[in-house]
C-alpha cells in the first residue's frame, strides 16, 4: 500500500509561503558543566600544602592528604575544558578557544620558577662530588666564593625553617654567626624557638624542621610530653616536611630519639669523639664518606 499523500495548504492571497512545521522535541540530556562537584570537591582529606609541587612518594603521605590533579604538558584540564552547553550557545561558530582553556594550557607548559624548576634553586656544582679547581680555598679545602655553594643566593624564599634549640650552651647569636646566617643569605626564612611548645606551635608553617636535642637540667625546654612531641613531629614528617635532627652526645639525646623512634625505629645512644673532618672515600672506612649522589 502507499502511503497516503499530505494535503497542500491552501494557498492565501498573499505570497508569503506557510510556516514549516514544528520539529519534533527531543528530549535534552543534562551537559556536564565547571560547577559539578569533581572528585576533588568530594574529598574529606585534608589538602597537601605543597599542592601540585609535591614531590611525596610514599604512601602514608598521599593516603593522609588530598592532591591536586597534575596536568600533563600541552594538555587542558578537565575543569577548565568548555562545556558542549557553552560552546553551542556561542554565536560565532569560530573555533576561538576561551580564555579559560588557552590560560589552562599555558600554566601546564610553564614549570618556570615554580618550586619543580631545581636550576632556580641549585648551582651547577650541585651534585657532583668531584673537587672544583677555585682560586682560594679554605682550610679544609673548600672551594671559597657562593658561586661554588650549592644553591644560589636568595633562591630559597618560599621556604620557612623553624630550629628547635634544646640545648643550653647553644646561643642564638652562636647560630646566627654560623648556620644561621649562611641559610638566611639564600632566602631561608628562620624561625627560632627554645622550647618545645613554641617549636610544635610552629610546625604548621614550617617547610623544614632543625632539633637540636638536649637533656640539661634547668633549660625551660620540658614543656610537652614525649607522645605529644613524637606524634607532631611524625605527623609533620608524613605531610612532606624536611627534618635536621642532632643528637651530640651521651644525654642530649632526649628530642632526637622522640622524634627518630616512630619515623625510622631507631634510637641514639653511646658517646663518640670526633674532632676529625671526614674525607671523601670509602664508607666503610673510618674518617671517609662514600658518594651517595
Amino acid at each position: 500500500l502507499m502511503p497516503p499523500k499530505r494535503r497542500l495548504p491552501a494557498s492565501t492571497t498573499d505570497s508569503t509561503p506557510a510556516p514549516a512545521p514544528a520539529p519534533t522535541s527531543a528530549p535534552v540530556l543534562p551537559t556536564p558543566s565547571s560547577s559539578a562537584p569533581s572528585s576533588e570537591d568530594t574529598d574529606s582529606r585534608p589538602p597537601c600544602k605543597y599542592g601540585l609541587d609535591c614531590y611525596q612518594t610514599n604512601t602514608e603521605h598521599i593516603t593522609k592528604f588530598s592532591h591536586p590533579k597534575k596536568v600533563r604538558k600541552g594538555k587542558a584540564s578537565a575543569s577548565s575544558t568548555p562545556s558542549s552547553s557553552s560552546s553551542s550557545s556561542s554565536s560565532s561558530s569560530s573555533p576561538t578557544p576561551s580564555s579559560s582553556s588557552s590560560s589552562s594550557s599555558s600554566s601546564s607548559t610553564t614549570t618556570k620558577g615554580s618550586r619543580r624548576d631545581l636550576s632556580r634553586y641549585y648551582t651547577e656544582h650541585a651534585g657532583h662530588h668531584d673537587e672544583i679547581a677555585a682560586a682560594t680555598v679554605d682550610v679544609h679545602a673548600n672551594p671559597q666564593g657562593t658561586e661554588y655553594d650549592l644553591g644560589h643566593e636568595g633562591a630559597f624564599g618560599d621556604f620557612r625553617v623553624v630550629v628547635g634549640n634544646f640545648q643550653a650552651w647553644f646561643k642564638k647569636e652562636m647560630f646566627d654567626k654560623t648556620a644561621g646566617g649562611a641559610l638566611r643569605s639564600k632566602g631561608f626564612h628562620i624561625i627560632w624557638t627554645e622550647n618545645e611548645h613554641d617549636f610544635l606551635h610552629n610546625l604548621s608553617t614550617a617547610d623544614v624542621a632543625w632539633i637540636i636535642s638536649g637533656d640539661e637540667p634547668g633549660h625551660p625546654k620540658k614543656t610537652t610530653n614525649k607522645s605529644k612531641f613524637s606524634s607532631a613531629v611524625h605527623a609533620f614528617h608524613v605531610r612532606g616536611g624536611g627534618l635536621m635532627i642532632w643528637g651530640d652526645n651521651d644525654p642530649l639525646f632526649k628530642e632526637a630519639n622522640w622524634a627518630l623512634g616512630p619515623i625510622l625505629g631507631v634510637a641514639l645512644e653511646g658517646n663518640t669523639p670526633g674532632g676529625m673532618s671526614l674525607k671523601l672515600g670509602s664508607a666503610h672506612s673510618t674518617g671517609e664518606f662514600g658518594r651517595h649522589l
